[in-house]
């Protein structure tokens, strides 16, 4: 093999090789050289969660996620239920009676009307 060969097939190879690298690594700088919204998505069902603006949405797959714009939070669903953070807000129930809950999202899972995000003064009876 001559030299000239010889250099052109190293070139390709650390070519190929740092190119594999580069497009597998994880680091967030070659996530954004390389990232594009696919056009076309595989029929596979490996469900993720992922989040678009405020909202948390299940996706077939992450393809059909990065194909919406949504960023992948994890692999499978997203939790069903409310978060376990303490944000506490005075609501009022069904029966007119105003309750502290620990935050927003259980106060209108009970089908509470919020009346403030902070804890309530008095929390029998209605007013």
């Amino acid at each position: 093999m001559n030299r000239y060969r010889l250099t052109c097939v190293l070139r390709v190879t650390l070519c190929a090789l740092v190119c594999a690298i580069v497009v597998n690594s994880p680091s967030p700088v070659s996530a954004q050289l390389f990232a594009r919204k696919p056009t076309s998505c595989p029929l596979v069902f490996n469900p993720v969660c992922g989040r678009k603006g405020n909202d948390l949405v299940n996706y077939g797959n992450a393809c059909v996620a990065a194909a919406n714009g949504a960023k992948i939070l994890a692999q499978g669903p997203c939790p069903q239920g409310c978060p376990m953070i303490y944000k506490p807000v005075c609501a009022e129930d069904a029966q007119g009676v105003r309750r502290n809950y620990g935050n927003a999202c259980a106060a209108e899972k009970d089908g509470a009307k919020i009346i403030r995000n902070r804890r309530c003064f008095v929390t029998f009876g209605r007013h």
